[in-house]
């Protein structure tokens, strides 16, 4: 499953995905939004969000920082 993080710089809830996404021992690429912008853009397009954090996997999207999607997401990724 390929799963991607779009962050920005100063993002207090960015953060707390990095941390759930590390200690659950999920692998993630991370999308700066502040030097790749124009993916950044898209992704919140695409996920109808007007902020990040924006976790991105199989074309589908957890916008913001939501502890009872990310638990649902975590059962995901590891079946």
């Amino acid at each position: 499953m390929l799963v991607e993080l779009y962050t920005i710089k100063g993002c207090h809830n960015c953060k707390l995905i990095k941390e759930y996404l590390d200690k659950n021992n999920i692998k993630y690429t991370v999308v700066d939004g502040d030097k790749e912008f124009d993916k950044a853009i898209k992704a919140m397009d695409d996920a109808h969000a007007n902020t990040l954090p924006i976790l991105k996997y199989d074309n589908n999207f957890i916008v913001g920082y939501n502890q009872d999607n990310l638990d649902k997401f975590k059962k995901l990724y590891n079946n």
